[in-house]
C-alpha cells in the first residue's frame, strides 16, 4: 500500500513539478510586467468567485469518492454539477438584481461584468473540482499528471502576451478562464462522466442517501473557503486593493507548494485513506509519519524563508515587492501548517466524522477575525495586521491537525510533542540567524 502511495503521489508530483518550475521561471516576468493593484484586483475577483463556488455543490462533491459502484459514483458527479449550475445561476440573478444595495466585490471594472467573470470561473472552477475527484476515484493519476502542465502552460500563454499590452487584472482575468477550460477539456476527453445522463428519481435518492454529507459538509466547506478568502477580502476592505496586490503575491508563491505539491498528495491521500478505513487498518499512524516527514523536509526551506524572504523577493520580483517579501518572512510557518493540513483534509471524511469538520470551521473564524481585528483595529497598518493573523492562524491549523490523530485515537501525543520541539527548534534558530546577519 505505501509503494503504491509513494509511486501514485510521485506520478502527480511530476506533473506538478514541471509546471511549478514554468511559473517560478515566468514569475519575473510577470511580476515586472503586472501591478500591484492588477494583482489585487484580480485577487479579489477570484477570492470572490472561489467563496460563491462553495454554495453550488451542497458539500456532494465528497461523495464522489465513498460508493463502490462506479455508476453511483457518476451519478454523484452529475447531480452535483446540475445542483451547482441551479444555485450559481440564481446566485448570479440575485447579485446582478441587489447591485443598488449590496455590490460582492469592487473592482474598476464594472460591477456586472465583474459579477459575470465572478460566475464563469465559480462554474468551471468546480466542474475542475468535480473532476479531479472523479479522476481521482478512477485512480487516473496520468490524466492528472496533465492538469498542472496544461494549466500551467495556457495561463501564462495568455497572460504574458495580454500583460504586454496592458490589460492589467483582465489579463490575468482571461488566463484563468482560459486555464481552466483547457484542463477541463483533457479530463473531459480522457474520461467523460457524461456518457450516461441521470434521471430526477436517481437525484433524489442521492440526496436523500448523503444528506449528512448536505447537513454537515456543506457548511463546513462554505466556511473553511470563507475562512481561506476572507483575509484577502479585509485587506481589500481596510487597506484596498494595492495593498491586496502584495499580499497576493504572497500568497501565490507560498500557497504554490500547497496547490503543486499538496494537492496530489492530499488526491492519493484520500483514495488511501479511505481504503485504510475500510479495512480498518492504522491510519493514525499513517498520517503522522507522512506530516512528520514533511515538516522535516520543510525544515530548511522554512528557516529560509523566515530569515531571508525580503532580499529574495526584491532580488528575484523587483523593488515594487520587497513588502511581500516582509509578509512571506512573518507567514511561512503558517503556510507550512496549511500545507500539512491540505495533505490530509479528507482525513475527516475518509473515517466518516465530517460533522466534525463543521465545528472547526466556526473555530477557524473566530481565529482568524479575532486576530485580524487585532490588527486592523488596535495597530492599524497591514504589516501588524499580517502579524497578528500569523500568529492565530497557525495556532488553528495545529489544533487541526491534532484533532486528526485525537478522533483517529493514534500518534495524539507524538505529534504535539513533536510539533512542540518543531517550532521551537525553527524560532530559536531564525532569532540567532538574524541576529547574525544583522
Amino acid at each position: 500500500m505505501k509503494t503504491e502511495f509513494k509511486k501514485n503521489v510521485m506520478t502527480l508530483l511530476s506533473g506538478n513539478l514541471i509546471a511549478q518550475m514554468v511559473s517560478f521561471a515566468t514569475i519575473p516576468i510577470i511580476s515586472r510586467i503586472y501591478s500591484q493593484e492588477a494583482f489585487g484586483e484580480y485577487n479579489i475577483l477570484i477570492s470572490t468567485a472561489v467563496i460563491v463556488s462553495q454554495f453550488g455543490t451542497l458539500g456532494l462533491n465528497s461523495a464522489i469518492m465513498l460508493p463502490k459502484d462506479d455508476s453511483k459514483a457518476r451519478n454523484i458527479f452529475q447531480t452535483t454539477f446540475l445542483i451547482h449550475l441551479i444555485i450559481l445561476s440564481t446566485l448570479l440573478g440575485v447579485a446582478l438584481c441587489s447591485a443598488f444595495f449590496i455590490k460582492i466585490a469592487q473592482t474598476k471594472i464594472s460591477y456586472s461584468m465583474s459579477c459575470f467573470i465572478i460566475y464563469i470561473f465559480a462554474v468551471l472552477n468546480n466542474l475542475s473540482g468535480l473532476l479531479s475527484i472523479y479522476m481521482n476515484r478512477a485512480k487516473a493519476y496520468k490524466v492528472m499528471f496533465w492538469n498542472a502542465v496544461i494549466g500551467q502552460i495556457s495561463t501564462l500563454g495568455v497572460t504574458i502576451p495580454l500583460g504586454l499590452i496592458g490589460l492589467g487584472s483582465k489579463g490575468f482575468i482571461i488566463g484563468g478562464i482560459i486555464s481552466l477550460i483547457a484542463v477541463n477539456l483533457q479530463m473531459l476527453y480522457r474520461l467523460n462522466p457524461f456518457i450516461e445522463f441521470i434521471n430526477f428519481q436517481e437525484i433524489r435518492y442521492i440526496i436523500t442517501n448523503y444528506k449528512n454529507m448536505i447537513k454537515y459538509q456543506f457548511s463546513a466547506n462554505i466556511i473553511s473557503t470563507f475562512c481561506v478568502q476572507l483575509p484577502n477580502q479585509l485587506i481589500s476592505v481596510s487597506f484596498g486593493n494595492v495593498a491586496l496586490g502584495g499580499y497576493a503575491m504572497c500568497q501565490r508563491l507560498l500557497g504554490a507548494p500547497i496547490s503543486l505539491v499538496a494537492a496530489p498528495i492530499n488526491a492519493v491521500y484520500f483514495q488511501t485513506a479511505s481504503e485504510y478505513h475500510r479495512e480498518s487498518n492504522d491510519l493514525g499512524i499513517f498520517t503522522y509519519i507522512l506530516v512528520r516527514n514533511i515538516m522535516l523536509i520543510g525544515f530548511i526551506p522554512l528557516i529560509a524563508l523566515m530569515v531571508f524572504a525580503r532580499p529574495i523577493f526584491t532580488f528575484v520580483l523587483g523593488n515594487k515587492w520587497r513588502e511581500a517579501g516582509l509578509f512571506a518572512s512573518v507567514l511561512a510557518l503558517q503556510y507550512l501548517f496549511m500545507f500539512c493540513n491540505n495533505c490530509t483534509s479528507y482525513c475527516r471524511v475518509a473515517i466518516e466524522k465530517p460533522h466534525i469538520n463543521t465545528v472547526l470551521a466556526f473555530i477557524q473564524i473566530l481565529f482568524i477575525v479575532t486576530s485580524m481585528s487585532i490588527g486592523i483595529y488596535c495597530y492599524k497598518t497591514l504589516y501588524s495586521t499580517i502579524i497578528a493573523f500569523a500568529i492565530g492562524n497557525t495556532f488553528y491549523q495545529i489544533i487541526d491537525l491534532g484533532i486528526n490523530f485525537y478522533l483517529m485515537r493514534t500518534s495524539f501525543i507524538r505529534f504535539i510533542v513533536f510539533i512542540s520541539i518543531y517550532i521551537f527548534s525553527a524560532l530559536f534558530l531564525v532569532g540567532g540567524l538574524r541576529l547574525l546577519f544583522q
